[in-house]
Order: C-alpha cells, then structure tokens, then sequence
C-alpha cells in the first residue's frame, strides 16, 4: 500500500501492469523501510505485527511483492511473533503463498472471497480472521439472518489445525 500511496493507485496499477526497473526500486526502497520498521517492533518483544494490504492482484503478488513480503514476513521468528495481516480483496488464489511465506492470521472477506472457495484452501494451517460481509449480511440482514451465517461459517473454518475469529462489520 506503501508504494501506491507514494505513486498514486492509477500510477502504480500501471507500473505493475508494465513493470520497469524503477519499479522494483521503489519496491526495495520500501521493503528496506518496512524492514527497519518490522526488526525495532521485534527487538521491542511485540507478539503480533499487523500489516495492512490490498493485495488483490494475484499475478502482482507473484511476480512483484511475494519476495518483498517474504523478506520482511521473514524477519518474524516463527515461534514468537504471529503475523497478521489484513487484506481487503479477492486473494483465494494466493492464500497459498501467503501461508508460505510465513502469515499465520489472515483477515479475509467472506463473500468476496467466497465460503467454499476459501474453505477448499489450506486455511486450517493459520487463524482466519473472518470479515462477515458488512455490505448485506451485517447492515440489512436479521439477527436470524447474521446467525445462521455466522453457524455456516464456524464449521467451515473451526478446525482443530487453524483458530477462527470472526469480525462483524457494518
């Protein structure tokens, strides 16, 4: 998010969609700051670091930011610092890679995403930080509405391997 913030969304769209090399400095640039940033929260002894980013660019995520956040995801000891992060988009198809290089809670939608979709991925190895529908469900849907989503999605995610939160939005 960092690096559209500093380019501009329809500036940065473009770069990755025509990636030059001053793309992957900016990367860097912002990658060594994050960096700085991840190891003072380390040294601090903080349990928890939270990132925030819309990654919904699933072939960016590939090609362009995997190897930033696998380098500052990295800097977390597995053991003693979980890391959270938040992503408000269609990711399904990189939950993969994103258990790979080391997230271990994961904000996710629900409806963008889909149910079965991410219930047919290995979220059972992290805690889903569920995000019940704000749009529908939570703003116009009954108390009998919210509950019978709610009893839907416990079983597709409370696993014993992973841990379930869920977060009613409106």
């Amino acid at each position: 998010m960092r690096s559209t913030y500093l380019r501009e969304l329809e500036n940065f769209t473009m770069d990755v969609a025509q990636p030059r090399s001053e793309l992957f400095v900016l990367r860097n640039l912002v990658a060594d700051y994050w960096a700085i940033v991840v190891r003072i929260y380390i040294e601090i002894g903080v349990e928890v670091i939270h990132f925030t980013d819309d990654l919904g660019h699933q072939d960016t995520l590939r090609c362009v930011l995997k190897p930033t956040f696998a380098r500052i995801v990295g800097l977390c000891p597995k053991q003693s610092v979980e890391v959270y992060l938040h992503c408000d988009s269609c990711i399904g198809e990189i939950i993969p890679d994103l258990i790979e290089i080391g997230v271990t809670i994961l904000n996710l939608q629900d409806f963008v995403n889909g149910l079965d979709n991410l219930a047919s991925l290995p979220c059972n190895k992290i805690t889903v930080d569920l995000h019940i529908d704000r749009q529908l469900i939570t703003a116009f849907g009954t108390l009998s509405e919210i509950n019978h989503h709610i009893g839907t999605c416990v079983p597709k995610f409370g696993s014993s391997g992973g841990a379930l939160m869920i977060k009613l939005g409106v």
